[in-house]
């Protein structure tokens, strides 16, 4: 299964999405009555600065606005956590996931066959920042999945499909160890000795 988005649209001419100062920010969770736990700040603004406030905050990807009343959550810092929070029919949320998305694949798959996966449908296997991806996890109520880190044995490097060596990357404690294959699971990185079959979900961008 793949997570799906709603329509990507500028405001103010539609409300699907907002996009400010160069993110476009797409509807999640939505008819669910829900949405994401984190820590949040409230102001009273438009549906339109409430995105650009987000955008100015270093660690906001994820804002939601109330149309009843005008209040407005940025929110700082979302919560490692696969649950997502009850929310009044009004309340809408919007995140910052443009060209990646979440597979919930059938059958367990190993890290191999989830390059394929990806390959399906047009991605690639990927690894974003953690904010990201905790926003996406929590979009698909989902607390393990296989990302895109492979370990270079010739330069013992950890390093993207692309061959970038992401800065930042919080491993569980005493990882990565010897692994060769990277996977999320709620706020960590875990690594794998061997490519082995599981049923987590695999995160992928649009090639």
């Amino acid at each position: 299964m793949k997570c799906s988005w709603g329509t990507v649209v500028v405001l103010p001419l539609f409300l699907g999405a907002a996009l400010s100062n160069g993110v476009s920010y797409i509807r999640i969770l939505e008819g669910e009555d829900a949405t994401v736990s984190g820590d949040f700040e409230t102001y009273s603004l438009s549906m339109l600065r409430c995105a650009s406030v987000c955008t100015q905050h270093p660690t906001c990807v994820v804002w939601a606005w109330d149309s009843f009343g005008a209040s407005c959550r940025v929110y700082t810092l979302l919560w490692p956590t696969d649950t997502v929070t009850s929310a009044p029919p009004s309340l809408r949320t919007y995140g910052d996931v443009g060209g990646y998305f979440l597979l919930r694949p059938s059958s367990s798959s190993t890290w191999t066959e989830a390059q394929q996966h990806c390959a399906d449908e047009n991605g690639i296997i990927a690894f974003v920042g953690f904010e990201k991806m905790k926003l996406l996890m929590q979009s698909m109520r989902s607390s393990a999945a296989w990302v895109g880190l492979h370990r270079d044995h010739v330069t013992g490097l950890w390093k993207d499909q692309l061959g970038n060596v992401p800065q930042d990357v919080y491993w569980g404690s005493g990882f990565p160890g010897s692994g060769s294959y990277a996977y999320y699971v709620v706020g960590v990185l875990y690594s794998a000795l061997g490519d082995f079959h599981s049923d987590m979900g695999i995160l992928c961008a649009y090639a």
